[in-house]
């Protein structure tokens, strides 16, 4: 299992992933890195066939929304065969490789 760095809260305990000097849910300027197990839910996927300028080597491209723990929702790139292999309520593992998200089936 891998393990993800993200931004907390010590003030209202919230969960986000972006770089910030602040917490996006309540101000509060003293924002502190932490670690979150890498496994969540998948809430929700696409499947990408038509691709943004640049992108074009890299469809069909499934993305999903994962919720992680803490409520944290993440969105992420699958690795593998969505039609075969995702259903939403699926457990997945998320990973880091290049600043990029990516998650497959755990």
């Amino acid at each position: 299992m891998k393990l993800l760095n993200v931004l907390q809260c010590p003030k209202c305990k919230k969960l986000q992933l972006a770089p910030a000097s602040a917490c996006r849910h309540c101000g509060t300027g003293e924002i502190k890195e932490t670690l979150i197990k890498g496994t969540g839910t998948l809430y929700s996927y696409t499947i990408i066939h038509v691709p943004p300028e640049g992108w074009e080597k890299e469809v069909p491209c499934t993305v999903g929304v994962i919720t992680l723990a803490g409520g944290l929702n993440v969105t992420a790139r699958f690795i593998g065969d969505a039609k075969e292999t995702l259903s939403v309520g699926d457990p997945v593992d998320v990973r880091s490789e290049n600043n990029e998200l990516i998650f497959n089936n755990n």
